[in-house]
């Protein structure tokens, strides 16, 4: 597959301007055989909009039913009262299900306000304009829900403190059996969303697991000890001992957290492996997690064997589910493919199978919609993304939402061109809200994201080798570090960023509320925006090439070690106060501020 793609550039007077073209394949090498060729437009963004299937003698697409609680394999499929239990593409799918080849325009209804508990992996493809659509909705009352869990096998009152695990507290527990996934990381969901595993120390919200503030601080003195593979703590060693998966979280250089399990206690002294651990020197920071005797407060469990933890329910919380590892969807290598309306949750599993949303794990493709669906109540310890869209030419993520997402992240678009992001909302995720590498001529706009507290979760992000990328119109509050953004070491290729019109505030912990790591990031506007932190607004590396700062409202304009070499500014407002946010309407669904000659109003 291959594109034209153009180079564009930022003038001295901010103007952004087509220069030249260069014929380039999917993966942006040059390609010899058309580097005459010149294109006179920008391509597309985004998905082709759904177009009628084509309707020669007839119609020429079909409708098929999915209902899981009562469907059968061998139906039709082809009505609501023959629905199949299986979608196509299931690998349990039998009968007609499994054996119905899907054709451009057909649609897989799935039945609103039904679990499915399957995993469907894309076999066909459709047609530009032509598409087949997979929906939660027209069939059935509310969205159909795409469930990443099953049931506990049981879930019952602690028949005795030695029955689980000698916990203090064994009458406030259950006792939970399950068959999958494993010890490692076991997420287990209730209708409240996921629970979390005992840590020591508390955290003050077990959501943020890497909360720095909940750490235990250990004395410098022990830094040596560290090293060798050894901590004395009489606190951190109490909760392991009483572990049946003891764990250690270190905060390491580089603002990592390194998880490492507990090779044996003497006394007060802990053993792990330390290789590859590297803490700060003056600030040594660890959690455990695992502990029996900290399951001590609703929504919080612990393994005390293979296949049996104990649990702290949670009131209304209902019946507890375990994470299975399904994916929603996987798109494998199909084009010409619609996913919307639907409710997905409590995907998780153990670490190395865990389920996603929507996923392609296959090669290049072209021409995906997902619309409309509601993405929530995951947990994802290997701290993957509910969706990661990659290698995809025409891409269109429009009016989702994205909530509570434990450990994990929002939304990745990877080694794509032609997307189009807009109106959608990511709101309290353990990761990154959203993040894209390596895309190409493409609009991110009217998304909102908030709610980002980890300490390494930035709001958006936009790293390596990004060409022709608009970032406008967005609303990023509540975050450590709203956007940040980064080169690929390549001064020689231009990138051409535009962040515009966007409103975006670091909370009091992050400080910047747009953050550039540098890497010779070639050609950035930065142009009407709100940036507000509690330090600064915007931070500027010095290898940041092409830079043009104009029109903001802000808290303070930074350089790191000093101001780009060629570097335009103008009619900035850098004395934008921390409390200005005070007068403002920040939420999830609507964000609205002015200041100056901005008035930012978003809604979706």
């Amino acid at each position: 597959m291959r594109y034209m793609k153009p180079v564009i550039g930022v003038a001295s007077a901010c103007a952004i301007s087509i220069s030249a073209y260069a014929a380039y394949d999917f993966w942006g090498n040059p390609d010899s055989s058309i580097e005459d060729l010149i294109e006179p437009i920008l391509p597309q963004i985004g998905a082709p909009e759904n177009a009628p299937p084509p309707m020669t003698g007839g119609i020429m697409f079909r409708v098929y039913h999915v209902d899981y609680n009562v469907g059968n394999d061998a139906n039709s499929g082809t009505s609501p009262a023959s629905p199949w239990k299986h979608a196509p593409g299931d690998q349990k799918a039998s009968g007609k299900a499994a054996t119905t080849v899907l054709k451009q325009g057909d649609i897989v209804r799935f039945r609103g306000g039904v679990r499915y508990r399957g995993a469907i992996t894309m076999k066909f493809s459709g047609a530009t304009g032509s598409p087949i659509t997979f929906t939660g909705s027209g069939y059935g009352s509310g969205r159909a829900i795409i469930d990443g869990s099953d049931p506990v096998s049981s879930a019952v009152p602690c028949p005795s403190q030695t029955a689980c695990g000698n916990a203090a507290n064994w009458q406030n527990l259950l006792l939970v059996t399950y068959t999958q996934p494993g010890v490692t990381d076991l997420s287990l969901f209730d209708n409240k969303g996921p629970l979390f595993e005992a840590q020591s120390p508390q955290i003050a919200d077990p959501f943020w697991k890497n909360d720095l503030d909940g750490f235990a601080r250990i004395a410098t003195s022990q830094f040596g000890n560290i090293l060798s593979g050894f901590v004395d703590d009489a606190n951190l060693a109490t909760a392991v001992q009483s572990a049946a998966n003891p764990r250690l979280i270190f905060w390491v250089t580089g603002n990592i957290f390194e998880e490492r399990p507990v090779l044996s206690v003497s006394g007060n002294r802990i053993y792990f492996d330390p290789s590859g651990i590297m803490p700060y020197q003056n600030d040594i920071r660890i959690s455990a997690l695992g502990s029996i005797m900290a399951v001590t407060r609703p929504g919080t469990f612990a393994v005390i064997g293979n296949g049996e933890a104990v649990a702290y329910p949670r009131v209304g919380g209902g019946t507890l589910q375990v994470g299975s590892g399904r994916h929603g969807f996987d798109l494998r290598s199909r084009s010409n493919l619609t996913i919307s309306n639907f409710i997905f949750e409590n995907g998780g599993g153990s670490t190395g199978h865990e389920g996603r949303a929507i996923t392609n794990r296959g090669t290049s493709i072209s021409n995906i919609r997902v619309e409309n669906n509601e993405i929530r109540n995951f947990a994802l310890h290997s701290r993957a993304y509910v969706m990661a869209l990659r290698l995809i030419d025409g891409l269109t993520v429009r009016n989702n939402r994205i909530s509570n997402i434990y450990i994990g992240g929002g939304t990745l678009v990877g080694s794509s061109r032609n997307v189009l992001v807009e109106k959608n909302s990511i709101e309290r995720v353990g990761r990154t809200g959203m993040t894209l590498m390596i895309v190409h001529d493409s609009l991110v706009r009217n998304n909102i994201i908030s709610d980002i507290q980890y300490q390494h979760g930035n709001g958006l992000s936009t790293y390596l080798d990004n060409r022709n990328l608009e970032i406008s119109g967005n609303c990023i509050f509540d975050a450590i570090r709203p956007v940040t953004y980064q080169g690929d070491n390549n001064p020689g290729v231009a990138n051409n960023l535009v962040f515009r019109n966007n409103l975006l505030v670091a909370n009091a912990k992050g400080k910047v509320a747009m953050y550039s790591y540098g890497n010779d990031l070639n050609g950035v506007l930065i142009e009407n925006n709100i940036a507000l932190g509690s330090s600064r607004g915007i931070h500027v590396n010095q290898s940041d090439l092409n830079v043009v700062i104009q029109g903001n409202e802000t808290s303070g304009i930074s350089f790191s070690p000093g101001p780009p070499p060629d570097l335009t500014m103008g009619s900035n407002n850098v004395s934008l106060g921390y409390d200005a946010q005070s007068d403002w309407n920040l939420n999830p669904t609507s964000c609205a501020a002015s200041e100056g000659n901005i008035n930012f109003s978003l809604a979706i």
